[in-house]
């Protein structure tokens, strides 16, 4: 399988202190060796809306519940990290908004700019979640 690029779209509106944020896909049309990517496209959820957090963000792939399908984690300026689940397979994915990832039911957060990478770190069979913030720290939240 070829990789994919994700990229950040930042949108100014009059005054440059308002902006929104999109995250968007370019689909690799080469190989690996030599990757070929068209336009990106604007990732959006079932609803049509564009995915879209209120500042700076990281986009992580994952499969976060277990279904084999592609889900979306993004990790944002403020320090917190959006789950987006796919609700359908992963030719043709739709994502559904699931909201902020949380712990022990608060929302999940680090300093800020959170870049989440979900993986089986403690080799316990279980998906664990690192999570890197502006500060320089890696964070272990273990499953």
């Amino acid at each position: 399988m070829a990789i994919s690029l994700f990229a950040m779209t930042v949108n100014f509106f009059p005054n440059p202190k308002f902006f929104t944020l999109s995250v968007s896909s370019c689909s690799n049309q080469g190989s690996n060796a030599l990757p070929v990517f068209p336009s990106p496209i604007v990732l959006k959820d079932a609803e049509g809306l564009a995915i879209a957090v209120d500042s700076y963000y990281t986009p992580c792939v994952v499969d976060w519940n277990g279904d084999g399908k592609k889900d979306l984690l993004v990790g944002d300026g403020e320090g917190y990290i959006h789950l987006y689940l796919n609700i359908s397979k992963n030719s043709e994915p739709q994502l559904i908004s699931s909201g902020r990832v949380k712990v022990s039911d608060q929302d999940l957060k680090v300093g800020g700019s959170a870049v989440p990478f979900l993986v089986d770190w403690d080799n316990d069979g279980r998906k664990d979640l690192l999570v890197g913030s502006i500060q320089g720290y890696i964070y272990f939240f273990t499953h």
